[in-house]
């Protein structure tokens, strides 16, 4: 993990955030008493990739068999969001991503692409499975 990643992760707010190697745990509200989700990194070199996972494999089968493309939504969903995309992993999970290039990120800019991963993640989480998985 480099420096930056490291000083970027020691700065957020431990009122709000839980962070661990390679993850942050993001609460929305009282932590220990309200929903979270957990934002995986991937240090890139000049970027930092971020992702969370909405739905496991067996979810996206389930839903495929609904009749429901979970492709065709990515998709659709990616058309109109400018910061969040999703996508299927090679497991077959379904994931929200963001990729923040590192020169002249702030804190500030850090935080805000953590929780639109992690909001985003866990609002499609909920109306896709219908329940807090994390």
């Amino acid at each position: 993990m480099s420096a930056e990643l490291r000083r970027w992760l020691s700065g957020l707010d431990r009122r709000r955030f839980d962070a661990a190697e390679g993850a942050v745990t993001c609460w929305f509200g009282a932590k220990g008493e309200s929903r979270r989700h957990e934002v995986r990194l991937v240090d890139e070199g000049h970027q930092v990739r971020m992702e969370a996972t909405i739905a496991t494999r067996s979810h996206v089968e389930r839903m495929g068999a609904d009749g429901f493309s979970v492709y065709r939504w990515t998709w659709r969903r990616n058309r109109g969001n400018a910061i969040v995309g999703f996508r299927v992993d090679r497991r077959e999970r379904l994931i929200a991503e963001a990729v923040a290039p590192k020169v002249g990120l702030t804190d500030a800019e850090f935080e805000t692409y953590l929780l639109a991963v992690a909001s985003e993640a866990d609002r499609m989480e909920l109306v896709l499975t219908g329940r807090d998985v994390q």
